[in-house]
């Protein structure tokens, strides 16, 4: 064993377990999405039992002991909170038990095992600063690799790496100065200040340029976002995004230059688009509706990606075929029929339709009869998906020119809805609730703080999602170029919410989706297209000569492009769709219209948010809320100013000879600094009364001192020889000789204040 770690229980060793965890902890924040929740607390407290156990007083064989008991509760106690331990093996013989129980263990226990190992492995050998920035270089690489090339963004983590990292070689170095240089660790320890103050210092001002730096759109685009605009033809766009651009505009983020259209990767989200007005569809339909495309359940901070965890797989469905929505509720409703005609040549992943589809039949030529379309339906998110679609194909391809969609439309009133409660709603419904209530590890805590205050005159879920659906359409601007130069932090809801407080409708739906999934109500987020415009001037006339005829065609171009929150409601009411976006209303069909809202014209939602907005008492809690990265900032910029105040004060005198150095425009001399410092304490003197004439020289002033005042002659003749030595003899001056003179003026002085606080006294 190196002598660094030598006494395993040394300070370094327990210093090497604490930025060890720090870094252990970043990857238990990667691949928590990742896993099982039961594997990944498992995971996390195996870390902490770990790194705890460490720090007990006792010797290492009882620390063995301690973690194996400690383990063994760990997994017993957690895996009964799940039930994997059940009453049931209660009854059972003591060897049937163990069996069982081992039975039970053995999907989780590689896992705690492996991160016991690693840790306990890396506590022991990454003690030598090579190795130690060999580990952090590979950890920072590692999650580069993942940050560009996956759909998570691991800017924190990667920081969080690089503070343990800082931590850990200085802990190095003083371990190294403590064996090496025994002394000067000792007077290191008598006065810790000054490099406490420096470290202090080094790490606030690395804090405060990553807290302070705007977000800014990247010069070069990581391969991530380059390899989904190869796969994708070019298109990176969200809900109702950009047609061209690093993600979204109507529904995404982009550049000015970006347009809007149906997206193809919701991972990251924000920017601006133009709007672009190209047809998309022509829908003939009796009733007014969103036409939903897709949904998403899991959100990484940064936007929207696909539940890995997912169980409930797609199945292949027929034309013309009824499918079953499992968690459409078992409300009263009715089925209303959408004749899709597409006018462009692109493909999609989709085919849209009315909430909730119930059937889609695609109509064949003779010559196809024996083609069959490849529809393949989730019921889990109530998509129905195009089999023939693939990323990287351009052009419409085999998608449907025409096809016919069914949907139901649920039927119950909002004060039905404002008396359930939660126990009412999710009773009996806690697979189906838990799997929309996801949050990311590090989601901002006072977001869920804004949520709670927003709702706090409401114990209903339905209530809770009014009040949050308000309070965001009345207290946030719509935009399609929102100033991102406001963004400070990280996660994509709380800028919105706390930093840039305007944006389009990705920003609204999934604002509203995370709100209520911080209140535990389930939520997910949707994306597809608003209605579009009505009818056109040859769709009237025809309507005119046919009075009885009911439908109504919908032009939806690509400005269309939307996206919106869903919210579970139990199996009751199953998914109910919620518009948070300001300008824009959910149509007369969906279950939380408010009678009073007028129709509106999808494209041009910004005008609709021209007209004044109501002062609302919830605003100031945006505004109390914002406060904590403001006190932040200034709180790193006082260290900084008082830190620098204080290297300023101690470096005084280097200060002050560089100072008389660049008056003179020449390099100073030990002689020269110590006539200089002489200067400085007969000012001192002066100062405090000891008056000088103009005739006399300094040996004269000097020796009249000391007659006078004989407390004073042991200070001022050494500092006499001095200068007479520096002003006669400068060739024999060094440089200890203008330290002694600088010691011995800085006594002076304090002898001085002393005595004439005693005079005072």
């Amino acid at each position: 064993m190196n002598k660094l770690r030598s006494g395993s229980r040394s300070w370094y060793y327990l210093a090497s377990v604490v930025w060890l965890f720090i870094l252990a902890y970043q990857w238990y924040r990667f691949t928590e999405p990742v896993w099982l929740d039961k594997t990944s607390n498992l995971v996390l407290y195996t870390l902490i039992v770990t790194a705890a156990a460490e720090f007990l007083p006792i010797g290492s064989v009882f620390r063995w002991l301690v973690k194996l008991a400690a383990m063994a509760v760990l997994h017993i106690r957690l895996l009964g909170i799940y039930h994997i331990f059940s009453d049931q093996y209660a009854y059972l013989p003591i060897s049937m038990k163990i069996r069982a129980a081992v039975e039970q263990l053995a999907p989780y226990i590689w896992f705690t095992v492996a991160a016991w190992a690693l840790f306990e492995l890396a506590v022991r050998v990454i003690e030598r600063r090579s190795r130690i920035l060999i580990f952090l270089g590979l950890n920072i690489i590692a999650f580069t690799i993942f940050d560009s090339f996956t759909p998570y963004s691991l800017w924190t983590e990667t920081a969080w790496v690089v503070f343990a990292g800082m931590g850990w070689l200085v802990s190095n170095h003083f371990r190294r100065m403590e064996l090496n240089h025994p002394r000067g660790w000792k007077a290191l320890r008598r006065r810790p200040l000054r490099i406490v103050a420096n470290i202090a210092f080094i790490f606030a001002a690395v804090l405060w340029i990553g807290v302070s730096m705007p977000t800014i759109s990247p010069v070069l685009e990581d391969p991530y976002t380059l390899m989904q605009k190869y796969w994708n033809g070019g298109n990176t766009t969200s809900a109702g995004g950009a047609s061209n651009g690093e993600a979204s505009g109507k529904s995404g983020s982009g550049t000015s230059g970006t347009t809007s259209g149906y997206s193809r990767d919701d991972s990251k989200l924000g920017g601006g688009f133009q709007f672009d007005s190209s047809p998309v569809m022509n829908v003939v339909s009796d009733s007014r509706a969103y036409w939903r495309g897709e949904t998403r359940e899991y959100y990484t901070g940064t936007g929207w990606i696909d539940d890995a965890r997912e169980n409930t797989g797609p199945r292949s469905a027929e034309s013309g075929e009824g499918v079953v929505n499992p968690q459409g509720g078992t409300a009263a409703k009715h089925q209303i029929t959408q004749r899709i005609t597409m006018l462009n040549q692109e493909k999609y992943p989709v085919l849209f339709g009315a909430y909730s589809i119930t059937q889609v039949d695609i109509p064949t030529e003779p010559e196809e009869a024996d083609a069959r379309p490849k529809l393949i339906w989730s019921g889990k998110r109530a998509t129905m998906y195009w089999g023939g679609f693939t990323s990287g194909s351009r052009g419409n391809g085999n998608y449907p020119r025409q096809y016919t969609v069914v949907s139901e439309v649920p039927e119950y009133s909002e004060d039905e809805l404002q008396k359930e409660t939660f126990d009412q709603l999710y009773g009996t419904e806690s697979d189906d609730k838990q799997a929309y209530l996801q949050l990311p590890s590090a989601f901002p805590d006072r977001v869920k703080d804004l949520a709670e205050q927003v709702t706090a005159s409401t114990d209903t879920p339905y209530g809770k999602i009014m009040l949050l659906r308000d309070y965001l359409r009345t207290n946030f601007r719509y935009t399609n170029t929102p100033d991102l130069s406001k963004k400070t932090t990280h996660d994509f809801v709380d800028s919105f919410l706390f930093e840039i407080k305007e944006g389009y409708c990705d920003y609204f739906s999934t604002a509203l989706v995370m709100m209520a999934r911080s209140l535990d109500i389930p939520a997910r987020w949707v994306k597809g297209y608003a209605p579009g415009q009505l009818g056109t001037a040859s769709d009237l006339a025809e309507k005119a000569g046919d009075p009885d005829n009911q439908l109504e065609t919908y032009m939806v171009t690509n400005a269309d492009a939307h996206s919106w929150a869903e919210v579970y409601l139990g199996e009751t009411y199953g998914w109910v769709p919620v518009e948070a976006t300001p300008g824009f209303s959910l149509p007369d069909t969906a279950p939380v219209q408010e009678q009073e809202d007028e129709p509106v014209d999808e494209q041009q939602p910004e005008e609709e948010e021209e007209a004044s907005q109501p002062d609302q008492p919830a605003q100031a809690d945006v505004s109390d809320s914002s406060i904590s990265a403001s006190v932040i900032s200034w709180i790193l910029a006082a260290a900084l100013v008082l830190w620098a105040a204080f290297a300023t004060w101690r470096n005084r005198t280097a200060l002050y000879f560089m100072m008389l150095r660049l008056k003179h425009g020449q390099h100073l001399s030990s002689a020269d600094k110590v006539v200089a410092e002489s200067r400085r304490w007969l000012a001192i003197m002066k100062r405090q009364g000891y008056k000088r004439a103009e005739h006399e020289t300094i040996r004269e002033t000097v020796m009249r001192w000391e007659r006078e005042h004989p407390e004073v002659a042991e200070l001022l003749e050494p500092l006499l020889r001095q200068f007479e030595q520096a002003k006669y003899s400068a060739e024999t001056v060094g440089e200890e000789d203008w330290r002694t003179t600088i010691r011995l003026s800085r006594q002076l002085k304090v002898f001085l204040l002393e005595q004439k606080r005693k005079q005072t006294g």
